[in-house]
């Protein structure tokens, strides 16, 4: 299980389903994903269901570590983006 951490200015913590309404406006910009092979989710419902699947992780018998958390500032809470890893075998990680 990873841990939540912080800095001076933000609390990195696993993500969750439950951030997918905090997160829709920010993640909804289709200019963030023109160098990802994603797209925007069209509603926060969509948007639940991916966060739902990454909370989850991969499925039983796949050999990977999903490593997904969110970013908020701790002044307002206001999020600021998420991370993401997935570590494959051999410690390969993208």
């Amino acid at each position: 299980m990873i841990s939540a951490g912080r800095t001076a200015r933000l609390a990195i913590t696993p993500l969750r389903a439950a951030h997918a309404p905090l997160l829709f406006p920010l993640l909804a910009d289709p200019r963030q994903y023109q160098y990802v092979p994603e797209a925007a989710r069209a509603s926060v419902t969509e948007l639940w269901q991916r966060f739902d699947e990454l909370e989850r992780g991969p499925a039983p018998g796949v050999d990977e570590l999903w490593l997904n958390w969110v970013l908020l500032r701790h002044d307002d809470g206001a999020p600021v983006g998420t991370l993401q890893a997935t570590v494959t075998p051999g410690d390969h990680a993208w």
